[in-house]
């Protein structure tokens, strides 16, 4: 047995591929984007599904050290601790950056080495990238049977419980290689999966613009380099420049004036909706479920955030709640 209780039989079966099959061992759908177009996710079926669950579990996990910048998909990690980093009363510059294409540019033969460098042989190494990638898919009629066709190479889904420990794994010499860079001009650095933060302090030499100084667009030269060697490349269209006089967030946590939290308009439609809240209780109305819930949830994620910063507004909606019951 290559991984307990899973048959190597029964890997072979899952690893079977061609390029028009009957059988499909994922669910496919498309979610929509916030700025546009749809995000598609393939979420493999049951059996699949725990033997990819055996992977990250008996090999995946504590094979390597992650690096404390990434703070996607890792226990006791999050977007709140990945924008913590970055608090600072001094931060005088935010730079977001968007590892554009994220999951298929992390293809089969990239998953492949990741597992080679662990120590397995080149043929086990396949069999366990072929059982963590897939290839696009379109289904088809063909002589009166529905069939799937291949549409790409295999890369990796999202959808995968694999898939986000392994995207850190295969980001790791990415993130050394940019807390070097980092830890030498003395800027913070931050991932949180395809979503990377660049913050420089007041008074930082890379901020300086005087001739022969290494400035801003120097240091985004360097980062880009290094971004497209260890295989990635940056959306040009998501990058975004924050300077101190404006909001600096970062995957939505504000992060101005060394305190994180959460855009003032979110918390202004909080109010709103505990406001109706308390007007309903006052007239002996019954409370809408929906309303309830985004009471509950949103209070929920300011308590995440920073609960100390909103705790008068939270003391408030747990009043609605409760009474709600």
């Amino acid at each position: 047995m290559l991984i307990s209780s899973i048959e190597y039989k029964q890997l072979r079966y899952l690893t079977y591929h061609r390029d028009v099959v009957k059988f499909d061992n994922y669910n496919r759908y498309t979610i929509p984007k916030k700025k546009g177009g749809v995000r598609n996710i393939a979420a493999p079926k049951k059996v699949l599904k725990g033997v990819q669950r055996k992977i990250l579990d008996e090999i995946l996990k504590n094979k390597i050290k992650i690096s404390d910048s990434a703070n996607g998909f890792i226990k006791g990690r999050s977007i709140v601790s990945g924008a913590e980093k970055h608090k600072d009363s001094n931060v005088e510059l935010l730079i977001n950056m968007d590892l554009e294409n994220f999951f298929p540019t992390i293809t089969f033969e990239r998953v492949r080495g990741m597992f080679m460098k662990f120590g397995y042989s080149g043929y086990v190494s396949s069999l366990l990238a072929m059982i963590c990638t897939y290839c696009e898919r379109m289904e088809m009629e063909v002589k009166g049977e529905n069939v799937y066709v291949k549409t790409s190479e295999r890369i990796l889904p999202q959808g995968s419980p694999a898939s986000p420990m392994i995207t850190n794994i295969v980001c790791s010499k990415l993130d050394n290689r940019l807390n070097g860079l980092a830890s030498k001009y003395e800027f913070t650095y931050s991932r949180y999966a395809d979503d990377m933060s660049f913050s420089f302090n007041k008074g930082n030499k890379v901020l300086d613009d005087a001739k022969d100084s290494l400035n801003v667009g120097k240091i985004l030269g360097i980062i880009s380099k290094i971004i497209k060697e260890e295989g990635f490349s940056i959306n040009e269209e998501k990058t975004k420049f924050l300077r101190k006089n404006n909001r600096q967030a970062i995957t939505g946590i504000v992060i101005n004036n060394g305190e994180i939290g959460v855009p003032k308009k979110w918390v202004k439609n909080l109010r709103a909706a505990v406001f109706n809240g308390s007007k309903l209780i006052e007239n002996g109305s019954i409370l809408p479920c929906d309303l309830v819930s985004e009471i509950k949830g949103k209070s929920s994620w300011l308590s995440c955030v920073n609960r100390e910063r909103y705790l008068k507004i939270i003391e408030e909606c747990e009043k609605i709640i409760r009474f709600k019951g």
